[in-house]
Order: C-alpha cells, then sequence, then structure tokens
C-alpha cells in the first residue's frame, strides 16, 4: 500500500510540473523578442582575514612650482581629504597629517586588492596629477599613492561649467581671460569633475583682479560671459554659439525633430556609470537646419526603437526626471497565437490552479491509502 501511495503522489506531482512548466517557461516570440529580460545570480565571494601589513600609504605633496614632478624640497600638506574604495561603498581615510601622509588598510577580494584613492577637492588646491588612482595588485602587497597639489592660497576664484561650442562641448585648454587679466588663470591637470574647473588668481598675483573687477571670459577667443571677481566658487554654462538640449542617457541611438537627426552622441564612462551611457547634444537650429527651437519637439531613441513621450525641445541641460514615464514605445508585441502561452498576469493564477489540482490529487490519494488500511 505504501508503494501504491509513492507512486500516486509520484505521479501527481510529475503531473503538476507537466502542466505549469509550460506556463512559465514559453511564451510568444514576438513578445520574447521585445521585452528581453536577464536574470542576476549573486554571489558570495569569500573573505580572508586581512593580513597585517597589507596596505597603501598615502602622501599628498605640495607642488610648489606646479610641474606635476615631485622636488626634494616640497613639502607634504597637512589636512588633505580623502577617500577610498571603487563602488558605492567608501572606505573612509582619515585626512593627512602633518606630514602629508595617511594610510588605507585594504581587504582581498579573490586573494588581490582592488582599490581606488580620491583626493576630494579642496577650495583652492590645484591638483597637478591624476586626483584619482586606482589600485590592482596581489594580497601582501604594500603601495604608495602620490598627489601633487599646488595651494593656490585663499584668494581665489573657481569657475564651474560646460563650455559649449557649436552644441558640443569644447576643451578646457579652449577657455581664456581678456586682457589685461590673461596671465591669472589656472587650470587642473586632471579633469577631476564632471565640468572643467578653471582657476581665476586674484590680487596675490601682480596685474590680477581686486574684489568685484569685472573679468572678461573666452571661449575659442569669443566672449562667453562676463564675471565679477569674488574669491569663492562660481557656477555657469559657458556658451560661445549653438547651444545644445545636452542630457545624458542609456543607450540612446537618436533624437530626431520632425525625421531630422538633431543628435550628437558621445560615449560616457567611468567608475560607477553603467554600461551603455552616453551623452547626448541635440543640436539647435543655429548649427543644423530643422533642429531645434522653442517649440519643436524631440523624440529620442534607445537602440532604434522610439521613447514617449516626445518632449520640448530647449537649450541647456535637460535631466531624465523631467521627462515621467519615460521608457521605449511599444515594447509589448501583440499575441499572434504561435509561440504557446505568452507570460503575462494571468499566469501566476494558472500555475496556482495547477498546483491545486495537483494537491487534490495527493489528498484523494491519501485518503483511499488510509482507507484502505483500515
Amino acid at each position: 500500500m505504501k508503494i501504491a501511495l509513492t507512486a500516486t503522489i509520484l505521479a501527481a506531482t510529475l503531473a503538476a510540473f507537466a502542466v505549469a512548466a509550460p506556463l512559465l517557461t514559453s511564451d510568444a516570440p514576438a513578445a520574447a523578442a521585445a521585452t528581453p529580460s536577464a536574470t542576476a545570480t549573486a554571489t558570495v565571494e569569500p573573505t580572508a582575514t586581512p593580513v597585517l601589513g597589507t596596505y597603501i600609504d598615502i602622501e599628498v605633496v605640495d607642488d610648489l612650482n606646479i610641474d606635476g614632478v615631485r622636488q626634494p624640497n616640497e613639502p607634504g600638506l597637512a589636512g588633505a581629504p580623502l577617500h577610498g574604495g571603487c563602488g558605492d561603498a567608501l572606505n573612509n581615510i582619515p585626512v593627512t597629517g602633518s606630514d602629508g601622509k595617511a594610510r588605507l588598510r585594504v581587504s582581498p577580494y579573490n586573494g588581490r586588492v582592488l582599490e581606488c584613492v580620491t583626493l576630494e577637492h579642496h577650495a583652492g588646491w590645484l591638483v597637478t596629477t591624476a586626483s584619482v588612482l586606482r589600485f590592482d595588485f596581489p594580497f601582501g602587497e604594500q603601495h604608495t599613492a602620490l598627489f601633487l597639489v599646488h595651494d593656490l592660497g585663499p584668494d581665489v576664484m573657481e569657475i564651474w561649467g560646460e563650455p559649449i561650442l557649436a552644441g558640443v562641448p569644447a576643451p578646457a585648454a579652449s577657455i581664456a581671460l581678456a586682457a589685461p587679466y590673461g596671465a591669472c588663470i589656472e587650470r587642473p591637470a586632471d579633469r577631476q569633475f564632471p565640468f572643467p574647473l578653471l582657476f581665476i588668481i586674484g590680487v596675490d598675483r601682480p596685474g590680477c583682479p581686486a574684489a568685484g573687477a569685472s573679468v572678461q571670459l573666452l571661449l575659442d577667443g569669443s566672449p562667453a560671459g562676463v564675471v565679477a571677481y569674488a574669491a569663492g566658487r562660481a557656477s555657469r554654462d559657458l556658451v560661445a554659439h549653438g547651444d545644445s538640449m545636452r542630457m545624458y542617457g542609456h543607450f540612446i541611438t537618436a533624437a530626431r525633430i520632425s525625421g531630422v537627426d538633431c543628435a550628437v552622441i558621445q560615449p560616457f564612462n567611468g567608475i560607477l556609470i553603467p554600461p551603455g551611457s552616453v551623452r547626448v547634444f541635440v543640436l539647435s537650429e543655429e548649427v543644423r537646419s530643422g533642429c531645434g527651437a522653442p517649440g519643436r519637439l524631440v523624440r529620442f531613441y534607445r537602440d532604434g526603437v522610439p521613447l514617449d513621450p516626445m518632449v520640448p525641445w530647449r537649450a541647456g541641460p535637460f535631466v531624465y526626471p523631467d521627462v515621467p514615464d519615460f521608457v521605449p514605445a511599444q515594447v509589448i508585441a501583440p499575441n499572434t497565437g504561435g509561440g504557446g502561452w505568452r507570460r503575462n498576469g494571468s499566469t501566476p493564477a494558472l500555475v496556482l490552479v495547477a498546483m491545486l489540482m495537483a494537491t487534490g490529487v495527493c489528498l484523494v490519494a491519501t485518503g483511499v491509502s488510509v482507507r484502505g488500511r483500515a
């Protein structure tokens, strides 16, 4: 009797899976092509006990002659803000001590050290080396991170902005100051920030502006705005002509206005930047005929698929949250009936019915077995 009961339950279970499996795995080909999905499998890596003495020694040095090379007479800088970590979770590092040094103890990942050390921005500091250093070395070694910066002093104005020339970013080197302040500008060697940064030196340097003086900015030799000098920070867009609609996107491949492709698309790479990210510049009518102007609508495309809704063109930065429900248009293809069950909202209910039927069969079989033994 036990053998008969086991066989009955096994048969019922196999029948349930035979009913449920097509519901879970069979989709119409058109729907599968239109709505690809990926399943991420989380893996937990074993962690080893950190070995004492495995670390990165960090040193921040005052680059007195601003040449990007450490000289024997150049001292360490105390109080330099630092952090570590190449992902979202950052390892806090104490600021440098009086000798300009700090130490970051590191942990292994699969037997190796994968670590980033970043010199954070400090007002008035001109970074003359890379501001982010990445390390990849076997666990058990020791390495050194060296940063060179030049302290410009408190009398300095920082200018942040996106220099736009003919609708696309211009090199930071194309920014200059008009006479009589042409020699009062300094630029970081490393592009530490998402937008270019330059420094206007004040009266600490002979011939440079005093507080409140008007400074004419030049972009590729053309006027690009006037700022009143003040020690501190100013943020502005530097536009010579042909400003564009500027945004970040994910797998964006085109932007059309009345059928005209008006986009210049550039890859956007970096730590913490998802693969496939791009910078999109939707040009103006001034730069490309038939493109952006007030009142015209822009249709974006992701991987060649049109996106809804269309959005009004406007000059300047444009951020995704400004567009609610920014999703690919017509992502679900109609079910032609040629591919079995489609995965949709009714599938879980059908699976539940199949499982309940299997459970009922098992209960009936159990009852028969009990009555037989009685």
